[in-house]
């Protein structure tokens, strides 16, 4: 399967939600978790998927990419 899917990090998985603090954009990972059925009120009717998200169980970042600066 492939697509989009909103990922959420719940405190009480400690170690998830202390890498999650850590990751930048562009890094790679691998995610693993529990689909759940959004509340009525979050549901996003635009996207495919708005109906669920992801409850992050476990983070491995496969790979961290350079922060890229701006060169003139």
């Amino acid at each position: 399967m492939f697509g989009i899917v909103q990922c959420i990090v719940i405190p009480s998985h400690t170690e998830a939600s202390a890498l999650a603090k850590e990751i930048r954009p562009e890094w790679v990972l691998r995610i693993e978790g529990k689909v759940n059925k959004r509340p009525e009120k979050n549901i996003n009717p635009n996207v495919p998927s708005g109906d669920v998200e992801l409850e992050v169980m476990a983070i491995e970042v496969l790979n961290k990419s350079e922060n890229s600066s701006i060169r003139t």
